[in-house]
């Protein structure tokens, strides 16, 4: 009985809620300008350099895994900054990733303690 109510509760509350004051990132149908993690039997690859922290890279194997398990999709994962795909997941920490330290305005979180940045950039 507890359990039913529980998924009732669940069911009733809106979506929006889970994610309060926090822009929506993932959509379901293509949209113009949006970047496909995975789209049919293709996903986008997953950039970590391969000196950058443990944590780092192993959070990079974790986003691997979790979309896989999602979509059924196995992102490669690069270490070679020269030859990425089209569209690439670039995970790193500014400082220790030469292609994250190049690419990303710091300004929004210089001086803050354990801080990210989602960005998109664009190769025209």
């Amino acid at each position: 009985m507890k359990l039913a109510i529980l998924l009732l509760c669940l069911w009733a509350v809106p979506r929006s809620v889970f994610a309060l004051g926090q822009q929506r990132y993932v959509e379901s149908v293509v949209r113009p300008g949006s970047f496909p993690i995975a789209q049919g039997k293709t996903c986008a690859a997953i950039y970590v350099d391969s000196s950058d922290y443990p944590g780092v890279i192993r959070a990079a194997g974790d986003l691997r895994a979790d979309i896989e398990r999602v979509t059924g999709c196995t992102p490669v994962i690069a270490h070679d900054s020269a030859a990425l795909p089209a569209h690439t997941i670039v995970v790193g920490s500014i400082g220790k990733s030469p292609l994250v330290t190049r690419l990303t305005d710091t300004a929004a979180i210089a001086g803050k303690w354990e801080s990210f940045q989602t960005q998109l950039w664009a190769n025209n």
